[in-house]
């Protein structure tokens, strides 16, 4: 099967660069985000169930943007605002605040917008040991980088 042989290369280079243990590997949103902003994301793997949702917020005032992840749980299915984004960078005496334009699955956000970044995405299932470790292990989102980052500090 094709799709099965693509997604255990996919799967074999992410592991491979994480037991390199050489900078040149991202798991999570935040280290995600951080290598394609400096443009050092190669390739994504991504579980194609991870529940994560993007979103964007936009202050009332300043019309800044700021984007926010949130994974739901059976305890908190849906966030709030305040969930969203740090109270401290809302000024509520000048009554700025951030309200949420838009949301999207992030699975569905990186099928749209990977090409913007120069990379390529493949979607993985925990079928198989190593699916099962990406989403386990790494949280269901990695990256294979193309230059050592240092992500110690995020």
């Amino acid at each position: 099967n094709a799709a099965l042989a693509r997604e255990t290369r996919a799967l074999e280079s992410f592991f491979d660069a994480v037991a390199m243990d050489n900078g040149r590997y991202a798991s999570g949103q935040r280290e995600l985000f951080y290598g394609l902003e400096a443009g050092a994301v190669q390739r994504i793997i991504c579980w194609d169930q991870l529940a994560t949702v993007r979103y964007e917020l936009t202050s009332s005032v300043s019309k800044q943007t700021k984007v926010a992840y949130f994974t739901p749980t059976k305890r908190n299915p849906t966030p709030n605002v305040r969930d969203l984004i740090d109270s401290s960078t809302c000024d509520e005496a000048s009554g700025d605040r951030f309200e949420v334009t838009s949301s999207s699955p992030l699975v569905e956000w990186l099928c749209e917008n990977y090409g913007n970044y120069g990379v390529t995405l493949d979607l993985v299932t925990n079928n198989s040991y190593q699916g099962a470790m990406l989403v386990n292990g790494f949280g269901g989102l990695g990256a294979t980088l193309r230059y050592t980052l240092d992500l110690s500090q995020l």
